[in-house]
């Protein structure tokens, strides 16, 4: 009995640690320069009243071309430390979630070697909210410091 509490607390930290590095990795490479683009495609400023009058960035490609070449890559990374933290609480919780829920799914049907695919998105669709659950008061303190 030790041994399978054990075990499963192994396999509840190595899926909580995937999800962390994933999350990071996720934050990094996509999440924190795309998420300093939307913001400065949705700062810009462009008047109706002048349709003449040309906006700074025409597209998600060309605001990221702009700003590497006006102000470096390293801008594209300014908040990165609030985003992995963000990020890797949320695929943190959402792949240990979905392991938990997935096991607990087999061992209340242990004829079943395959889970239904319903089941499959039903825990899918938990887990994924357990993320967002999870980063809120780190998510409103990003907010707030962008």
């Amino acid at each position: 009995m030790w041994l399978i509490t054990r075990l499963a607390w192994r396999v509840f930290i190595f899926s909580f640690t995937a999800g962390l590095g994933a999350g990071t990795t996720e934050a990094i490479l996509v999440v924190n320069p795309m998420e300093v683009v939307k913001i400065r495609l949705q700062a810009q400023q462009h008047s109706l009243a002048d349709p003449m009058e040309t906006p700074r960035y025409r597209n998600a490609g060309h605001a990221v071309y702009t700003i590497i070449r006006e102000e470096g890559v390293m801008t594209l990374y300014r908040g990165v430390s609030l985003t992995a933290l963000r990020q890797a609480t949320n695929q943190g919780a959402n792949f240990t979630a979905y392991q938990e829920i997935k096991k607990l799914c087999h061992s209340m049907q242990p004829d079943l070697i395959e889970l239904p695919s319903y089941q499959h998105m039903i825990i899918g669709l938990i887990s994924g909210a357990m993320g967002p659950f999870s980063n809120a008061p780190i998510d409103t303190i990003k907010t707030r410091k962008r």
